[in-house]
């Protein structure tokens, strides 16, 4: 009997198969109805709805990437997220490519263990708990994802992670950029339920809390929760980039805004300050997969990582001891997500580092603001300009400036009185000089 079983696992890998979408399968859930375990779903260019990987191991993915196909609200499963991942997936169940976005959830993850990597998860809005991904289960992967501009309001003030609620179990989470999403509570990332998660070479940064606690971290509710941080970079989230109300923070080898002073530790939280952590602006410049990419030059999280070889950047062949683009330096670990041993799924993408924005310059006073504020810019040379305002979801909210402008700094006023509490982003384009700015509207 064991040797008919193992026959029928050979016989089983031997006809896997790849299912095309939608040349064979007219939407990606027809494909995965008709997959077996082992096979692959290859999706071509184009939007598609909600899916449900049915406990299935198999490879969902993408041809050309999160650019050109995307999966948005599905009426089937937008109860619990556009993609639902939630019976007993293990690794072999991959999801890959995609943009995934128009749901009250981008993706939900409970009680299994898929790896979820290479995706753009952004302007999701509505759910409670954990709008760009909700995610437990033993061991889950979450890796190399843009995780961005995701809402976890949703009219409740009970919300908690605009980019990530983690619940129970132990996932891996790390070279991920998460970024300007909103919640209540821990807007880039809460924790709890008595979870062990590991955060390794994670940009979190402009995330914002409306009214509690946590913008880059909140922790709460398990004194079991334990969250260990490493060569992750916390920068720019607003209140406090962390708080820990129950369970543990442990954090070492990273950039934190505000140092040991901005992780607020209350109640029954605990912090273990690490060795190695640094306050200073990591110094970012818009690159060909994020605007998170490191300052070539300048950054102070250039090999701030962990020393330990672990840890390292992968090694450029052609340049022995330096790290291979998109990490910087020799091959000791870059803070962020661009950098330490996940950096190798970012190779490839492009063979340079595209060039630093201009020397354009965007502010606001006062910010936070009740009804209006001044938007203040200053150009690096006479020409034509644009500055507009979007609000979290990315729609264009109001355009305040559109002609020509001399180098005198520039002040435009913003009125909010008729828009709603949350934050806003302010865009000036001036041909190839740009910048953008936060602005947060509270009543």
């Amino acid at each position: 009997m064991r040797f008919a079983a193992a026959c029928l696992l050979i016989a089983s890998a031997a006809i896997a198969t790849t299912l095309h979408v939608p040349a064979e399968y007219p939407s990606i859930q027809d494909a995965i109805d008709s997959a077996v375990d082992g096979d692959t779903v290859l999706v071509g260019p184009g939007s598609y709805h909600g899916i449900d990987f049915l406990g299935k191991g198999i490879v969902v993915t993408s041809e050309q990437g999160p650019g050109c196909t995307s999966i948005g609200r599905g009426p089937l499963y937008s109860s619990y997220g556009n993609v639902q991942i939630m019976n007993g997936e293990t690794s072999s169940a991959v999801l890959e490519g995609f943009e995934i976005s128009d749901g009250g959830r981008g993706v939900y993850i409970e009680n299994c263990s898929p790896i979820v990597r290479g995706n753009v998860i952004i302007d999701n809005s509505g759910a409670i708990y954990g709008a760009g991904i909700y995610v437990s289960g033993p061991s889950p992967v979450i890796e190399n994802n843009l995780i961005l501009n995701n809402n976890a309001i949703g009219g409740s003030y009970s919300a908690f992670g605009g980019g990530i609620f983690c619940n129970y179990g132990s996932a891996q989470i790390h070279n991920n950029v998460i970024a300007c999403n909103v919640s209540f509570c821990g807007a880039g990332v809460t924790c709890s339920g008595g979870g062990h998660p590991v955060f390794t070479n994670d940009t979190i940064v402009y995330n914002t809390i409306v009214d509690l606690w946590g913008g880059a971290f909140h922790l709460y509710y398990d004194s079991d929760t334990y969250v260990t941080v490493r060569n992750c970079i916390l920068w720019g989230n607003l209140y406090d980039e962390a708080t820990v109300e129950e369970g543990t923070l442990d954090i070492a080898w990273s950039d934190i805004g505000g140092g040991q002073d901005s992780i607020d530790v209350w109640g029954g939280g605990q912090l273990v300050w690490g060795e190695g952590n640094i306050d200073a602006n990591p110094l970012f410049f818009a690159g060909p997969m994020s605007d998170y990419h490191l300052d070539t030059e300048t950054s102070p999280c250039i090999d701030a990582g962990d020393p330990s070889p672990a840890y390292y950047d992968p090694e450029d062949p052609a340049n022995p001891g330096y790290a291979l683009w998109p990490a910087l330096g020799t091959v000791r670990n870059d803070m962020g997500a661009y950098g330490g041993q996940g950096a190798f799924y970012w190779v490839g993408v492009t063979e340079e580092p595209a060039p630093p924005v201009g020397d354009a310059t965007l502010a606001s006073f006062p910010n936070p603001f009740s009804s209006m504020t001044a938007v203040i810019f200053q150009l690096p040379e006479p020409g034509i300009a644009e500055l507009q305002v979007f609000d979290a979801a990315g729609r264009l909210v109001e355009t305040l400036a559109d002609g020509e402008f001399d180098t005198d700094p520039q002040a435009i006023v913003f009125y909010a009185s008729d828009l709603p509490s949350s934050v806003y982003l302010c865009r000036l384009q001036a041909g190839a000089s740009s910048a953008t700015a936060r602005v947060v509207l509270i009543r």
